[in-house]
């Protein structure tokens, strides 16, 4: 940050820099650590988001269940008639 400040108040030696340079500095010092504080908390919910997700193998498990129980069900229901199984 105190390169920051140090580039936003455009002055060679800080000791003798007007008040309005540094007044500059420490405005835009402060606005580049309100960005940044704004890109954490934003980086910190999106990955908090994307970490309760279920993985898409979790998705997949879920969605053939029931074509599972369909063909367990028909298989079983083809034994019962004496029927021969197939594909």
């Amino acid at each position: 940050m105190g390169a920051v400040f140090a580039l936003a108040s455009v002055t060679i030696d800080i000791t003798t820099a007007p008040p309005e340079a540094v007044a500059a500095g420490m405005r835009i010092t402060f606005a580049v650590a309100a960005i940044l504080i704004v890109v954490a908390l934003a980086i910190a919910v999106g990955r908090r988001a994307l970490a309760t997700r279920p993985s898409l193998s979790e998705i997949s498990a879920e969605r053939c269940k029931p074509l599972l129980q369909g063909k367990r069900q028909a298989a079983k229901h083809k034994r019962a008639a004496g029927m021969p199984e197939g594909r």
